[in-house]
């Protein structure tokens, strides 16, 4: 209990420093930019804040008319891990069809598939209440070679129309493992700001950590990797939150479709609060607990941000 409670008053100081210092880098919503349908006219993802601030920013956007494509471009440094979900949760705009995204990243030669998911996500538009299991996640995805390299959304159907959603980006540095015990709520593990790797001995175990550092009432992205080694070995992870806050449902959408199919969950909580990760079956995962900053909110009315 108190060394969980000394690792709590440390990330809030490292907290408060880093967010105070770290402001004025904050990009703030981005935007698409019709068009934006190829590599070549793909919108500009302006990373200033680095890749290890434990921020991370929303790209809103909508794929309309049916048919439609959205490529976004991001340069990113070799080594690193990107961390995207697909949040088609909230009200939908008038004319959509659909809450089923496509999620594919690409490298740097604008065409190479490195990873594509496809009903990994839940969309929660930010709020308690999900709205949507056919959201499309990719975490923790290594990055070997430096780039440019693009972030492709489409459609679950060639005509279904996607308005609004909105692409939450985060990139990290390196891992740490969990510190066990972290099986109650008390001794919950603090990733701020690195992710860290965890296991579970079978479906009685349970992982807590910490989403409740505070940064002057910004939200949380908890965002989980089921297959951190890329070795085909999947976990299907379920996030379940704190009761001390009008909790999110269960998150459990995870299908693990994709190329390949690593299983993956995310949501951003509308409110600061803890995450349980436990699952059916023996397993490793990697969880990243990302943050808004202050002048980097998320975007709440998503389709007024759209530009074209």
């Amino acid at each position: 209990m108190r060394v969980a409670r000394l690792a709590l008053l440390v990330a809030v100081f490292w907290a408060g420093v880093q967010s105070a210092a770290r402001a004025q880098f904050c990009p703030g919503p981005q935007p698409e930019i019709e068009p934006n349908g190829t590599p070549a006219t793909a919108t500009l993802l302006f990373q200033a804040f680095g890749t290890t601030s434990g921020l991370f920013f929303g790209a809103p956007a909508a794929i309309s008319p049916a048919g439609d494509v959205d490529v976004f471009r991001i340069l990113l440094t070799g080594g690193t891990r990107l961390w995207l979900s697909v949040d088609t949760g909230g009200t939908q705009a008038p004319g959509a069809t659909t809450r089923d995204s496509v999620l594919e990243v690409l490298a740097p030669d604008g065409t190479t598939v490195l990873e594509q998911d496809d009903d990994d996500g839940t969309g929660n538009g930010q709020t308690n209440v999900i709205t949507s299991g056919d959201a499309s996640v990719i975490a923790g995805l290594h990055i070997p070679v430096g780039g440019m390299h693009y972030i492709r959304v489409t459609a679950g159907t060639p005509r279904g129309v996607l308005a609004p959603y909105v692409l939450m980006v985060g990139v990290t540095e390196g891992v740490n493992p969990e510190t066990e015990p972290n099986d109650t709520e008390d001794m919950a593990n603090v990733p701020a700001f690195i992710p860290l790797t965890g296991g579970l001995a079978g479906p009685g175990d349970v992982d807590w950590y910490l989403a409740s550092v505070p940064f002057h009432g910004d939200q949380p992205f908890v965002i989980v990797d089921g297959d951190p080694e890329r070795d085909g070995t999947g976990t299907d992870v379920v996030l379940d939150f704190s009761t001390l806050f009008p909790p999110l449902p269960r998150v459990d959408s995870s299908t693990a479709r994709g190329a390949p199919p690593p299983p993956a969950e995310a949501a951003v909580l509308p409110f600061l609060s803890n995450v349980r990760v436990s699952g059916p079956a023996a397993g490793t995962y990697a969880i990243a607990v990302f943050y808004s900053a202050p002048g980097c909110t998320v975007p709440v009315t998503l389709q007024s941000f759209e530009v074209r």
